[in-house]
């Protein structure tokens, strides 16, 4: 069942997918209809104030926590609350690597640029295609003489608005890495590569989203991600924001595995 405020706990599964939902569609929110990839991330234990993110305020996202304390449930309705809203592989991909078959219940969204990464070769191999790809759309930045990705589109949708050669350029959607459990596949090079990614990804629209174990966070890794999510206790985490300042207790979104696959495989049309 989904977690957002401690009254859901007496909903039914499907009332607490249902506030999921009403989440991520309430139009009050506005951070779900101004913003470029954006999602939830729960409720301030002291208030009842939803705690949402974009990938221009938050773009990477660290989540460290003892192994049982909720991480992955924790990626997964990111995750949901991410393909509900941008349902289109034109508008966001996603790059998954896991230790297990957890993720695999994401293998049929479109949004998916390639099957769940399980192989840690294959997830060195996919990290080294995305810093590629990132210098790649900084060249086309340059092209255009725009610095982020929502220049770059925008420059492109008014060209073809206004009947111009687009010369073969496409707008590129903004590409989300999701890596649960760091430690499988963390080596200098991988290190090497997330930390990059880390420093340049924004701009490029490349973004991380890395479940770890405190041990496993080295002191490079720690200093070049601002936000951070800290498991204290099953259901309860610390949020560390740049834009905050400070760390806040925060409710977090729970998901079932049941209510993912229903959500995403079984009926694709409750996301419409």
């Amino acid at each position: 069942m989904l977690y957002i405020r401690r009254d859901f706990e007496n909903m039914s599964a499907e009332e607490c997918t249902a506030q999921l939902v009403r989440v991520m569609d309430d139009d009050g929110i506005r951070i779900f209809t101004d913003n470029p990839v954006a999602y939830v991330l729960g409720i301030k234990e002291d208030s009842s104030d939803y705690v949402t993110g974009t990938t221009y305020m938050v773009p990477h996202l660290l989540i460290t926590g003892p192994a049982g304390s909720g991480k992955t449930s924790f990626i997964n309705t990111v995750i949901l609350s991410m393909i509900r809203k941008y349902k289109m592989p034109e508008e966001l991909g996603f790059v998954m690597i896991g230790k297990t078959d957890e993720l695999h219940v994401f293998d049929e969204i479109p949004q998916l640029v390639r099957p769940v990464i399980t192989d840690p070769s294959e997830a060195a191999e996919a990290l080294k295609k995305a810093m590629d790809l990132m210098c790649e759309r900084y060249h086309r930045f340059a092209d255009l003489n725009v610095s982020f990705l929502w220049e770059h589109n925008m420059v492109l949708d008014t060209m073809e608005r206004n009947g111009k050669d687009l010369h073969g350029m496409k707008p590129m959607p903004s590409i989300v890495i999701v890596i649960d459990d760091l430690e499988h596949i963390l080596t200098e090079e991988t290190e090497s590569n997330i930390v990059r990614i880390a420093q340049l990804g924004r701009s490029a629209g490349i973004h991380l989203f890395i479940t770890a174990s405190p041990s496993d966070v080295t002191p490079l890794m720690k200093v070049n991600f601002d936000n951070r999510v800290e498991f204290v206790e099953t259901g309860k985490m610390l949020y560390h924001s740049h834009e905050w300042g400070v760390k806040d207790h925060v409710l977090y979104s729970f998901l079932a595995d049941p209510e993912i696959s229903r959500m995403v495989l079984k009926e694709p049309d409750t996301w419409g």
